[in-house]
């Protein structure tokens, strides 16, 4: 697990804090032992036996954790107000808005009901997705593109 910790700008992280989608920490260490445990199980997940839908839900998780880490390393941790909100507003600072909102709508969608969803639209949310996690960890991110293609082929 190589983690490249894209930094977060400080702008970003001050807006989130007022917000309340962040809150200081001072003592990070067991919260991200708990957050490296957390994406170690979604790493050891064989997605080569998954459907499209939990490889998309693994895969976003996986971002998840990745982005808490982020977090974590500059001394803030995710606060349960608006999670996913505060996804966006950093996703937001590498790939466009209108994007990762369709990413986050396609996750919440598959999180919910059991509907088909479009190939095309599937196709360009996951592909938002693994530019995403790329950031954080490009070989997770080719590992799930590869689980991906995989289930596709099939």
């Amino acid at each position: 697990m190589d983690h490249i910790l894209t930094a977060i700008p400080v702008n970003t992280i001050n807006t989130l804090r007022d917000e309340g989608c962040i809150e200081s920490v001072a003592y990070y260490k067991p919260l991200q032992a708990k957050e490296k445990r957390a994406l170690q199980r979604l790493l050891s997940v064989d997605l080569e036996n998954c459907d499209l839908k939990q490889i998309y839900l693994n895969s976003y998780d996986r971002l998840f954790r990745h982005i808490s880490l982020a977090l974590l390393a500059q001394g803030f941790a995710l606060s349960d107000y608006q999670p996913h909100q505060t996804l966006r507003s950093i996703a937001s600072l590498y790939e466009k808005p209108s994007h990762v909102s369709q990413m986050i709508a396609l996750r919440h969608r598959l999180k919910k009901t059991d509907a088909m969803v479009d190939s095309a639209h599937y196709q360009s949310c996951l592909q938002t997705l693994f530019s995403l996690l790329a950031r954080y960890d490009p070989a997770d991110s080719q590992a799930c593109q590869k689980q991906q293609a995989a289930q596709q082929a099939l």
